[in-house]
């Protein structure tokens, strides 16, 4: 990435590896219109995400400052209770992420500069056939907008279903 210091990008890639996501959200749905008529919905969605404490949220806005995205309070917390009877609450976090093409498209570039071999790379190659996809949209002539074809459909739900099921672990 040009004028950003290859080692803090060094660090960044090693932040994303161990504390960092990327989800693949698709979005499929059937409604009626204000006119009354059947239609359908086809909406596919890549976020890049990296969840931290409170006490790192100065971190957090760094990367945003270098990278863009946004960041927003993470409302849920977690209890775990022992089997002395101690409770323990998370602390309150934070989450950095982008979701839009561009932003998307610039931290996968960052991610695939990485020399170590790890599970996110090739979570990393699922999101790169989707992102294929999603900018291979053909126009639907009827409609005069872009849509996705069925084939491209049934992939882009297949390529959610093997990154859920990739990050499940035995």
């Amino acid at each position: 990435m040009d004028g950003i210091n290859p080692l803090w990008l060094a660090e960044f890639r090693g932040l994303f590896w161990g504390d960092g996501s990327i989800s693949l959200r698709v979005n499929s749905q059937e409604y009626v219109t204000a006119e009354g008529k059947p239609s359908k919905s086809f909406d596919v969605q890549i976020r890049i995400a990296i969840h931290a404490r409170k006490d790192n949220l100065a971190m957090l806005r760094e990367i945003k400052e270098v990278l863009g995205g946004y960041i927003y309070p993470h409302t849920r917390r977690k209890s775990l209770k022992l089997k002395n009877g101690k409770e323990y609450i998370s602390k309150k976090s934070y989450v950095w992420c982008v979701q839009s093409k561009a932003d998307v498209q610039k931290i996968v570039s960052i991610l695939e500069q990485g020399m170590l071999t790890n599970k996110k790379l090739e979570e990393l190659a699922v999101v790169r056939e989707a992102m294929q996809i999603m900018n291979s949209r053909p126009v639907n002539l009827e409609r005069g907008r872009r849509g996705y074809t069925e084939a491209q459909k049934r992939r882009l739900l297949q390529l959610k279903k093997k990154l859920s099921d990739m990050r499940h672990v035995d």
